[in-house]
């Protein structure tokens, strides 16, 4: 549980802080720049997860694949772990699979937010 709350308190404190920014661009005053606020910080959050999982699901291989072949064949020095495209795909699944899925503490931050501003905007 100590590790969940230490992995989900740097986003917190990044959307507070996109929220802050909000309102000391718009003010204060109206109760529905904090909605905004609330809304913008979350919506960055679930859009930054949503970009982080689709990348994490592989789609962007391909450019990755590109620009390794592309530096290996300027550099002498590089070597490469694979000899295709599938070889490639295949050994950045397994690195996948021991990697921690970060965007899901994102998308739970960005969800928090999103659900804070509705509820505000209903109550203020």
């Amino acid at each position: 549980m100590k590790q969940f709350l230490k992995k989900i308190i740097i986003p917190l404190v990044v959307c507070v802080v996109i929220s802050l920014i909000y309102l000391l661009a718009n003010g204060f005053d109206a109760p529905s720049n904090y909605t905004n606020a609330f809304f913008v910080a979350g919506m960055v959050a679930v859009l930054v997860g949503g970009l982080l999982w689709v990348a994490d699901m592989g789609t962007f291989d391909i450019f990755g694949y590109s620009f390794s072949n592309l530096k290996a064949s300027f550099s002498k020095t590089v070597i490469k772990d694979y000899e295709d495209f599938p070889q490639y795909v295949e050994i950045k699944k397994e690195k996948r699979k021991k990697k921690e899925k970060i965007y899901l503490y994102l998308f739970v931050v960005g969800i928090f937010f999103v659900i804070l501003s509705f509820i505000f905007k209903q109550f203020v």
